[in-house]
């Protein structure tokens, strides 16, 4: 198992080499912000969780925002080290040893998986204001998503959103080559489990339509996309090869990550950060 994820992770570095991440002194005008739950307790003694997963923070300008962090084994031990001054462990952060209880954490139980949604998601600038700045020549970093009664369609960039209808911005969940390549392996799987009207794949949308509508399977899928959520003994899981069954999975695991920093994104005050800026 950890080779398949190693596989995954691997052709995921493969296929961003050509972007470019965020140096330090990009950094220079923005700010951070972190959990006030947190910062209302920071001056009491905050029991951290000793499991692994990720320490962060969100890093905003006017404009951008970018996810900073690190991969850890036990969280508990990761903010122990930021408190002494750990300066690798400050500077990965990019906070101050005064800022350490803002800090955010983030609990996964999979090492393997952690270093997927970090690689997918960490160290790159990402515009606050999506929807207004999207066109042709930059076509925006999220999938989206949009379910009816009876089917569901993935559209990969925002310029190329076909037909009409609400959609839901599920985030940089996923690579678009890597999706095209593994959800045509998946439907020759999902075929021997359900009746398809259509199933359709490219580099522009997924489409997947069952002729039943309530089929488990279908609801599944429903749920991977828009909560994030995907049971171990789900049914669509069952006789699928490792690679796709831990390519669904990082699709869970990199969603429901998303909802929670587009969770804390809602709720950040921007009067406040026109203060830390001025």
């Amino acid at each position: 198992m950890h080779n398949e994820f190693d596989f995954l992770t691997q052709e995921t570095f493969n296929l961003n080499t050509q972007e470019q991440f965020l140096a330090d002194e990009d950094f220079r005008n923005e700010f951070l912000f972190g959990s006030q739950s947190l910062e209302s307790e920071s001056e009491s003694c905050v029991e951290y969780p000793q499991t692994s997963g990720f320490v962060y923070n969100i890093v905003k300008s006017s404009s951008t925002f970018s996810i900073r962090g690190v991969i850890t084994d036990n969280i508990s031990e990761t903010f122990e080290l930021a408190s002494s001054g750990d300066v690798s462990t400050l500077k990965s952060l990019r906070i101050e040893k005064s800022e350490v209880a803002e800090s955010l954490y983030y609990e996964i139980p999979n090492l393997d998986l952690a270093q997927v949604i970090y690689d997918q998601i960490f160290n790159k600038r990402f515009p606050l204001e999506e929807d207004l700045i999207c066109n042709i020549s930059d076509p925006g970093f999220s999938w989206w998503y949009q379910r009816s009664d009876d089917a569901i369609r993935i559209n990969f960039k925002s310029h190329k959103l076909e037909g009409s209808g609400q959609r839901l911005k599920l985030g940089p969940i996923g690579d678009v080559c890597i999706a095209s390549i593994l959800f045509t392996r998946l439907e020759k799987a999902l075929e021997e489990k359900m009746n398809l009207l259509e199933f359709s794949i490219s580099e522009k949308h997924f489409i997947l339509k069952p002729k039943d509508r309530f089929h488990r399977i279908f609801e599944e899928l429903s749920l991977v996309f828009e909560e994030g959520e995907l049971d171990s003994d789900a049914q669509i899981l069952r006789g699928l090869d490792e690679t796709l069954k831990l390519y669904l999975i990082e699709l869970a695991t990199i969603r429901k990550f998303w909802l929670q920093i587009e969770s804390l994104n809602t709720n950040f005050d921007y009067s406040t950060s026109q203060n830390l800026l001025s």
